[in-house]
Formats: C-alpha cells, structure tokens, sequence
C-alpha cells in the first residue's frame, strides 16, 4: 500500500477551538448525527449561523484543520481528540442502503442494481484493488479504510468511541 503511515488526513479533521474538541469524521460511523446535531448545537452556542441548504459543508469547511503548521498546534494544546467507530461490516451494510437499495438517495446512479454480495465483490473489493497503492483515495468515501480516514497510529485520541455502544 501507498499509504503513509505519517500522513494526517486533515480534510477528516474538525476543531472546535472554544472548546479544545478535535474529531475525525468516519462516514457511516455517525458522522451525520454528529455533524448535523452536537457539532450544530456547539456552533450555535458559540454565534455561528450557517445557510439551512448548505449547513453539513459549511460547518465542514469552517472547522477544518488548514495545513500542517495548524495541526501541530492544535495537538500541542492537547485537545480532546476523538473518533467514533462502527463494526465494519454493519458500516458496509449501511453503505449498501445508503448507495445501492436507496435508502437515503445517495449514490444509486453510481451503484444501483447490485445485490450485496455482488455489491461487495464488484464494487467494494474492485475499488480497493485499484486503488490500493493510491492510499486507497479511489475508494469511495463510506468503505474506505478506517485508517486512511484518521490514521488512529499517529494521532493521539484521547476517545474512540463505537456507534454500536450510543444510545
């Protein structure tokens, strides 16, 4: 694989400095419950006001780590840095619903018609394959490899918490 083990992910990464909250979005892991609620009501609480059509890319953008130099310095304030996590295989039946039977509208004129076990050999696997020297960055997004996301050896996560675990 091509990924650097050193590499930080810093479009997965949004601070909240009022609160000295670091978080990694996993997608299919409770990354939109998170966004679009606690991450919502923190930037409320704090005077933000975001567009209604646009709010999940612009609390995104407005939160995201820039560049290295900006990371290091959130690290060095020793952040509450956390993840969420999902078993891997309950993420890829959420991928399914979500790009192949329709469930939330998402990719199904990419994916459609496929059943899960063809969903998994010709889409999942091929993408991985292609893509495995790449850093897996060909892969789509919500079956992409946890690490490539948060690379959880070279960050220090004070919390990695397991979406079958919330209630």
């Amino acid at each position: 694989s091509n990924f650097s083990s050193k590499r930080i992910p810093l479009d997965n990464f949004s601070y909240l400095p009022q609160y000295n909250l670091l978080y990694c979005r996993i997608q299919k892991a409770g990354s939109s419950s998170w966004l679009q609620g606690t991450l919502m009501r923190l930037a409320e609480q704090a005077g933000l006001v975001f567009i209604k059509e646009r709010k999940r890319a612009e609390l995104v953008d407005h939160f995201k780590v820039n560049n290295m130099d900006e990371w290091k310095n959130i690290i060095k304030g020793d952040p509450l840095s956390f993840a969420n996590v999902r078993h891997p295989y309950e993420r890829l039946v959420s991928a399914y619903l979500d790009s192949v039977v329709n469930w939330k509208r998402k990719n199904v004129h990419r994916y459609g018609g496929h059943s899960f076990e063809s969903f998994l050999i010709n889409v999942v696997l091929m993408e991985a394959k292609a893509s495995k020297t790449k850093g897996y960055s060909r892969m789509f997004v919500d079956w992409r490899p946890y690490n490539t996301l948060c690379n959880f050896c070279n960050v220090p996560f004070k919390v990695i918490s397991k979406t079958e675990t919330l209630d």
